[in-house]
């Protein structure tokens, strides 16, 4: 029983992840979302209540899954090939990824005092995999980086990363041209080493 129940859920929120990442919040109502799912409504309420809490726990499963990818990178002794490789995941077309990634990037933008940003806010540097790469980034300094410092080097090295990734995963679906989209993530590959070299050792 617990597992049918599990398998509901997990539909649930797998659907709910991509209609709310491709059409927003408006645009996917519970009644497509139930349809796309092959769920009745019913079973919508009884596990999530509200539509609005239906979004939080979808932005909750998004952020899991991209904080999970991100920490599966295996551990290496350069900063700047952690980053690349974690730009590396999020162009990959991996629909996960891809609708988790869209989703934190719009909740990301509500006020302060919203229910995501204070998850966003509880990771130490404001993202997944920042730790690591703040630990990369001190090992190869005499003295640790302050947290101020920190902080600052990951907002932004990390915004520079999700939103060009956005931007070339938008680019892969509109336009639909692998070619373009693959000159385009080389390109941006190697601004993103330059960026983070400079930042790092001049």
């Amino acid at each position: 029983m617990n597992d049918i129940i599990n398998d509901t859920k997990a539909r649930i929120l797998k659907t709910a992840v991509n209609l709310f990442a491709n059409e927003g919040f408006a645009g996917a109502s519970i009644r497509k979302i139930a349809s796309e799912a092959d769920v009745n409504i019913a079973a919508i309420n009884y596990h999530f209540r509200t539509k609005e809490n239906l979004l939080f726990e979808s932005f909750l499963h998004s952020y899991e899954v991209l904080r999970n990818e991100i920490n599966s990178i295996q551990e290496n002794n350069s900063p700047v090939a952690f980053i690349l490789s974690i730009y590396d995941l999020l162009t990959e077309n991996n629909p996960n990824v891809i609708n988790g990634l869209r989703l934190v990037i719009q909740l990301d933008q509500q006020n302060q005092e919203s229910r995501h940003k204070k998850v966003l806010v509880n990771e130490t540097f404001g993202y997944p995999g920042s730790e690591k790469f703040i630990a990369l980034v001190n090992k190869e300094r005499q003295n640790p980086i302050s947290h101020e410092d920190a902080l600052w080097l990951c907002q932004v090295i990390f915004s520079f990363i999700i939103h060009n990734a956005f931007n070339l995963v938008c680019m892969i679906k509109f336009f639909e041209s692998v070619e373009i989209a693959f000159d385009s993530k080389k390109d941006t590959r190697e601004q993103l080493k330059r960026t983070v070299e400079t930042l790092l050792y001049q």
